[in-house]
């Protein structure tokens, strides 16, 4: 359950059920969670929103604003943690900041603070910890080292993602700290950095599962960027998602895009001749399409990306007529 679900119940049983201001709930859950605000008794207050996230002419019974402000404190963050219980921990470890270009770093730099921004839809920011490099721009907690953050906060059930990982991710699999590595690779010289932190971890006496996403057991396809593995993550945790759905909800076309190349690389098949080509040629039978709706492309993107490969796409009656030896199909 995300934490803006849990502060509706609390408003609930509150007898609250109109708040302003009229914005996403876990945005309001958020600022109370992380005690920039509290949930107050509201006064002359003319707009609100109910607990399905509607705005109306009613006046509200309560308002989120700044301690300072408030005279009468319905609810507090101390109040609303202890309500919600546990939540994971996601741990970005930027250790290997140094390797990184500036146009990396700046592009670390914004993956972080969407991850900031994810972060906050399903907990609170206190709850995502950056290590090995301080953005001051990320407002989340700071440690130097991953393992000072582990001994500092005892945890011991701690998920490794990383690509390279022989087991598969599963919606089940529920730890205390799930770690991303903080690598942005634009140069493609990084490739098993997040394996070598892991090996790094166990060398300094922290156990570490390694797991990767995939979608139909391949990694490819499934977004790279932190903030959408995060998301990915929470969604499977949290919201109890199964990895592939979590993985749609968040792939871009691009990313789509990249495992489709793949695909049709499977689908396509040589083509001695055709027609007044007199060298041989790659296809794919426009029916295949079908074969990739697990994909959820779009229609134009297949036809792009076999444009792109320099596949013909054949309709399969019209592939009947040329199968035999003549045109050498195979």
């Amino acid at each position: 359950m995300r934490l803006s679900e849990v502060f509706k119940e609390v408003l609930k049983e509150k007898g609250i059920t109109r708040i302003w201001p009229c914005t996403d709930m876990w945005k309001l859950s958020a600022l109370v969670a992380e005690n920039r605000a509290v949930v107050c008794k509201a006064r002359n207050c003319r707009i609100s929103m109910n607990l399905d996230e509607k705005c109306e002419m009613k006046s509200a019974q309560a308002c989120v604003i700044p301690a300072s402000k408030c005279d009468e404190v319905i609810l507090s963050g101390d109040e609303l943690l202890k309500r919600a219980g546990r939540y994971p921990f996601v741990l970005i470890d930027c250790r290997y900041h140094s390797v990184h270009t500036e146009k990396e770093l700046r592009r670390l730099r914004l993956q972080l603070k969407c991850t900031v921004g994810v972060i906050r839809k399903f907990m609170w920011s206190g709850k995502m910890v950056v290590t090995g490099k301080k953005f001051p721009e990320v407002e989340t907690p700071f440690y130097r080292e991953a393992e000072e953050f582990f001994k500092e906060k005892n945890i011991e059930k701690i998920l490794l993602l990383d690509p390279n990982a022989e087991e598969e991710f599963s919606n089940n699999d529920k730890y205390d700290c799930y770690v991303i590595g903080g690598i942005v690779d634009l140069c493609g010289n990084k490739k098993g950095l997040t394996s070598k932190l892991g090996r790094e971890l166990e060398r300094s006496g922290v156990e570490v599962i390694s797991k990767k996403f995939t979608l139909k057991g391949d990694v490819t396809g499934v977004p790279d960027r932190i903030n959408s593995i995060a998301e990915i993550l929470l969604m499977c945790v949290i919201d109890g998602k199964n990895v592939e759905e979590a993985i749609y909800s968040v792939q871009s076309p691009l990313v789509a895009r990249w495992r489709l190349r793949k695909e049709l690389a499977k689908l396509s098949f040589r083509l001695d001749k055709l027609a007044e080509l007199d060298f041989p040629v790659r296809a794919v039978k426009k029916q295949d399409l079908k074969k990739l709706e697990w994909l959820k492309i779009r229609e134009k993107d297949f036809y792009r990306e076999c444009r792109k490969l320099g596949f013909y796409v054949i309709d399969e009656s019209f592939l009947k007529t040329i199968s035999g030896d003549e045109y050498g199909v195979r």
